[in-house]
């Protein structure tokens, strides 16, 4: 047949396809053919008479018949049409394949196709390793390794007794062996054949896939660089089969043996141990999600991005879309989930704790994975925005008795009140049930809200803490590498993500000069990846940009549409938080009498997308809970007060509501027309949860003081707090609200807020709460009148708290009041008085736990130890209450532990490790919004700063102590400042300002200072007379300063007052004098081990003793000097 003929019979059946296609079966006459074709009867002889002329079909005896050669060319069509529809419709995935690729289109006709444009890349190549997962065998040929989990994939199913067979080119076989070298060696198996070939297709890459349930056929096609473009799913058919058998045999692929492997993966997977149905139902009650192939198998549509700032999946890290985090152990790197998976083994239960964003979800959700795929037994998760409440430990305790195997349960939430009665399922379960638990280092220290002694001591003695792995920089390498393989296309080097300068602007990280442990870097970096994978490619390359520009850029977008912005707020509220982001708490706004309309909270939805909320297919993630942090203080710094609490009241109002009102609950479902199940949760436990939201939302502002404006002012708040609230949730959020305006330095608002307390102590029915309150009240009051100097009226007020407490027997709060009445002590100048009080607070903590209040008696006493010139046992306490402080995530309150440490630092004469550590805690105080810290860090490093000679900026800092001070009326911190300013402006030659100065201090010591204060400031104003010239008058005021120290046994300045009256004896010609106080100066210095200044005046007395003529004795203090440097 020519050419033409072929192209007339193609024409031919293109037209006449429908009357040929119904002349399969049977007869048709001309009339059953119009009939079932819809047509005239002249078009049906016209074709009849067409398809006969071409022998096509017959007639028959009971009427037309297609004959054999009809249905063969028919059949032919048919196929070149699905074919050539095929080639149509994946040309996008097709496009990169040379011309003479030895592809089948017919193939491609029932595959499943998806290219880079529908996926991303990692998600591509993670279809491949899921098509691989379940094999028994794997034939096939391989051009390009994208990543290298693939490699390691094909090594697990070798392990599992698999056969391998491929052919690759040479840079995947180089691959294969780095990543898995024993598997793929030099010499084949009878599992594993893998074989170079120069006959690879070039972008092609063809597996056939046999498994227990199904085989199939899976293509890649890839681009010309080797990333990956196109994925096709195929089953295996006999043509699929028979075309991937051509190409392989083409590339002569090694054939598998079908002899080994083949049934003990199927044994594998039949023994892995599942959960039965009804262990399932009662494990989602309590919360848990039972984890099954399908759990781990569904890893929902996030992109690289958002994947990076929101928390994973536990089926993204089954599909190795998170990087699995390492530690070192004895010099060895080992993968942290495993270690964790092997020690829950030998059946201990730990808690993986850390700061918030240290990456503990990650690892407990890779150790759960790990833990199943070994079969140790069956695996459920509970995670921390789960809505139900574990109210029914003793049920899930028989369920997990029940469960085959050794059954893990993961719980991130087991502090809260949500779920801390898991720790009694703890106790009534199998000692070979393991517990993973995940928590803040900060909330496992010291549980949200106390749990019932029982409970805490299931919790105390039996889980082991493990805390998560800090990045160091093979971490940081690691990270890079893994998010250049997820995302597509280029990303800026790594230089660029972890440059500490750029990062100490980044809101989530604490400055490093505090003495961070990285706390946060990785939530910090997460973001700034996650940002750099989403937005578009500039030019060639991605740009890095901080956490703290993407906050910025987020409020900018909001703040214009003020329904829009409460909208935003209510979010980042319920997520820094740790409440549910769901869309039926939202949509609660539109349905108040004030809020906002239906179509703000849209408008807020879409603007907050992929930037803070994240939908996929499952629901909606929200970034992490230190982001909105940031986004709130954002606020604070934006917005007056005034402004910025009436959005926060706007946003959280409505939720109080909804938490305290059934028929707004109801309300929201109706609207919601029944997708509504945080609010049915709370249907479901009302009591529970509204004392949980409410004190989820108070407990912002009682760790971040710097949100206080938020909260408003007592007398004009708006913000309204539910009168059906447990007496604890009340005490708790008004007592915390009151200590947050201390620490805000609103002393006013602080005080109203104890006269709130007061009343509602007056109407509770219980004598102890009423106590209790009263207690609370006072001590407060007690602090403001501390931080203003009011040294005896806080003595009162402590000591009438104090009393109170020991009425009811309320041990933790007779400790902190204890602490308080030690601070005082110390103030007033009575060391011993303030020793004591410390110590008999300290002993309580034998008895009960309160993390904060022992922290901060740690912190007193190192204070104590200071002042008796003790500074090595001083730095033990200040460093063992930093880092506890840290631990419990009470950052405020760590940065008046670290200026402590900074002080203890000058003294020794260590002047770099000082202003090192004070300017991390100007740092941080400022972050936080603590003036009192505020002005202590500024003063202790303007002093440090004139002790190493740079007046400039030491005056720059004092002043700035002094006037955070004035405007907070802080007169004790006031006077000090005054002192050290005077100090700085004397050195720098203006005598006039330092005098005037210390006029003002002269003035306030009176007030407020104590015998030590009056003594140091005497001795400033002896050097001032000094430096004026009058030796004489300088020897007689610094004589009378140091006798006053030395009275006092209060070491702190009495060595550098010895010195200074020493220099001013010299002067005065009482050259013998000076000599005996140089010594004296010496003793003290090397009692406190202060070597630095030690030299100095060694150095300074051996010259005293030459003008004596006592040259044997001089050059003895000069040997002590030169060893002294010789050892430095």
């Amino acid at each position: 047949m020519s050419p033409d003929d072929v192209a007339s019979a193609v024409e031919l059946l293109d037209r006449r396809r429908q009357v040929l296609g119904h002349l399969g079966r049977g007869g048709h006459h001309v009339r059953d053919l119009c009939d079932e074709l819809d047509v005239s009867r002249s078009t049906v002889n016209r074709a009849l008479r067409e398809l006969e002329d071409a022998g096509w079909v017959e007639r028959a005896d009971d009427g037309y018949v297609r004959t054999t050669t009809g249905s063969l060319a028919l059949q032919e069509y048919r196929d070149q049409v699905t074919a050539l529809d095929a080639v149509q419709r994946h040309a996008d995935a097709l496009a990169p394949l040379p011309g003479d690729t030895p592809l089948e289109p017919a193939v491609l006709a029932d595959a499943t196709v998806e290219t880079v444009a529908e996926a991303d890349p990692f998600e591509l190549v993670g279809r491949l390793r899921s098509a691989l997962e379940d094999a028994t065998a794997v034939r096939g040929v391989w051009p390009s390794v994208t990543d290298d989990r693939t490699v390691s994939t094909l090594r697990s199913l070798v392990d599992d007794g698999a056969a391998v067979a491929l052919a690759v080119d040479e840079g995947v076989h180089e691959t294969m062996r780095s990543v898995a070298p024993t598997t793929f060696g030099p010499d084949d198996t009878a599992e594993v054949r893998v074989e170079t070939s120069d006959d690879v297709p070039t972008r092609l890459g063809v597996f056939l896939v046999e498994a227990p349930d199904a085989s199939r056929v899976f293509v890649t096609i890839y681009e010309e660089g080797g990333s990956i473009h196109a994925v096709a799913d195929v089953a295996a058919t006999e043509a699929a089969t028979s075309w991937a058998t051509t190409v392989f045999d083409a590339a002569e692929t090694p054939s598998v043996d079908r002899k080994t492997g083949v049934s003990s993966l199927v044994g594998a997977a039949a023994d892995v141990p599942r959960w039965d149905e009804a262990s399932k139902a009662v494990l989602r009650s309590q919360g848990f999600v039972p984890v099954d192939e399908r759990t781990l198998a569904h890893d929902d549509d996030r992109s690289p991005g958002a994947m990076l700032r929101t928390t994973p999946t536990l089926g993204a890290v089954a599909a190795g879309r998170t990087l699995d985090r390492e530690h070192v152990v004895d010099g060895q790197r080992r993968e942290f989930a495993v270690d964790l998976v092997d020690a829950l083994a030998t059946g201990g239960n730990l808690a993986v704790v850390g700061p918030p964003g240290a990456g503990k979800s990650t690892v407990c959700k890779a150790a759960a994975c790990r833990w199943r795929e070994r079969g140790n037994g069956p695996v459920c998760y509970r995670e921390s925005d789960s809505a139900a409440v574990l109210d029914d430990p003793l049920r899930l305790a028989a369920s997990l008795d029940e469960a085959p195997g050794t059954p893990l349960v993961v719980v991130e939430d087991a502090v809260r009140p949500a779920a801390n009665a898991v720790f009694e399922a703890l106790e009534q379960a199998d000692d070979d049930i393991a517990f993973l638990f995940d928590a803040r280092q900060s909330e496992w220290s010291s549980p949200p809200e106390p749990l019932d002694p029982r409970r805490e001591s299931l919790r105390q003695g039996g889980v082991e803490t493990v805390q998560v792995p800090d990045l160091d920089d093979q971490e940081r390498v690691r990270l890079h590498d893994h998010v250049a393989s997820i995302v597509d296309g280029p990303i800026p080097p790594l230089e660029e993500f972890v440059d500490d300068e750029d990062l100490a602007g980044d809101s989530a990280r604490p400055p490093q000069a505090t003495g961070s442990d990285g706390a946060g870097e990785l939530l910090t970096l997460a973001h700034r990846y996650g940002n750099a994978a989403d937005i578009a490619v500039e030019g060639d390359r991605r740009t890095a940009s901080p956490l703290s520009r993407n906050v910025r850029d987020v409020y900018d977008d909001v703040a214009d549409d003020p329904a829009v912005l409460v909208v935003a707020t209510l979010v980042n509220v319920l997520n820094a938080g740790g409440l549910p982001v769901e869309r039926d708490l939202l949509d609660a706004l539109a349905l108040d009498d004030d809020g906002p309309e239906p179509r703000a909270v849209e408008r807020a939805v879409t603007a907050l997308q992929g930037k803070v909320l994240f939908p996929h297919e499952d629901g909606v993630a929200a970034v992490h809970d230190a982001w909105s942090h940031s986004f709130l203080t954002y606020l604070v710094d934006e917005r007056e007060d005034a402004s910025a609490h009436r959005i926060f009241a706007a946003a959280v109002n409505p939720l109080f509501r909804l938490v305290t009102e059934p028929s707004l609950r109801s309300e929201v479902v109706r609207y919601r027309q029944g997708d509504a199940p945080t609010v049915d949760a709370f249907d479901d436990s009302p009591d529970h949860w509204r004392d949980v939201v409410v004190d989820r939302v108070f407990e912002l502002g009682r760790d971040s003081p710097n949100l206080a404006p938020l909260y408003g002012h007592p007398k004009y708040t708006e913000l309204g707090l539910p009168e059906s609230c447990s007496t604890w949730c009340r005490r708790h959020a008004l007592v915390g609200r009151a200590q947050m305006y201390v620490d805000a330095g609103d002393f006013d608002a602080a005080r109203q807020e104890c006269e709130r307390i007061e009343t509602v102590a007056e109407t509770t029915a219980s004598t102890r709460q009423q106590a209790v309150l009263r207690a609370r009240s006072l001590e407060v009051q007690s602090i403001i009148a501390e931080s203003k100097g009011e040294f005896d009226r806080s003595r009162e007020l402590a000591e009438e708290s104090l009393e109170l407490v020991r009425e009811v027997d309320d041990r933790k709060g007779e400790a902190s009041v204890l602490n308080g009445l030690g601070l005082l002590a110390w103030y007033q100048g009575d060391i011993d008085e303030a020793e004591r009080r410390l110590r008999d607070a300290l002993s309580i903590f034998d008895e009960v736990e309160s993390k904060r209040t022992e922290s901060e008696v740690l912190n007193h006493l190192g204070i104590v130890q200071w002042e008796r010139g003790d500074l090595a046992n001083a730095v033990e306490f200040f460093e063992a209450s930093y880092r506890q402080y840290r631990e419990i995530g009470a950052r405020g309150k760590a940065v008046s532990t670290s200026i402590n440490l900074g002080i203890a630092a000058r003294d020794r004469g260590s002047l770099d490790e000082a202003v090192g550590r004070l300017r991390g805690a100007v740092e941080e105080a400022q972050r936080l919004g603590v003036a009192k810290h505020e002005s202590n860090a500024n003063r202790a490093l303007g002093n440090a700063l004139r002790w190493r000679g740079a007046l400039d900026e030491s005056a720059t800092h004092l002043a700035e102590a002094l006037d955070i001070a004035r405007k907070e009326e802080l007169r004790y911190h006031e006077c000090r400042a005054l002192r050290g300013l005077a100090a700085t402006h004397r050195e720098r030659g203006a005598f006039e300002k330092s005098a005037r100065l210390l006029e003002t201090c002269d003035e306030l010591v009176a007030e407020v200072g104590d015998e030590r204060d009056r003594a140091l400031a005497r001795a400033h104003r002896g050097l001032l007379v000094l430096a004026g010239g009058d030796a004489v008058e300088a020897t007689e005021i610094l004589g009378d300063a140091v006798e006053t120290l030395e009275s006092l046994d209060r070491s702190p300045g009495l060595a550098r007052a010895r010195r200074w009256h020493a220099r001013a004896l010299e002067a005065a010609g009482e050259y013998e004098q000076a000599r005996d106080a140089y010594e004296a100066a010496v003793d003290q210095y090397e009692a406190i081990g202060a070597s630095a200044y030690l030299r100095e005046t060694l150095d300074e007395l051996s010259e005293v003793c030459e003008r004596t003529g006592a040259d044997e004795t001089a050059a003895t203090y000069r040997d002590r000097r030169d060893a002294l440097e010789a050892n430095n």
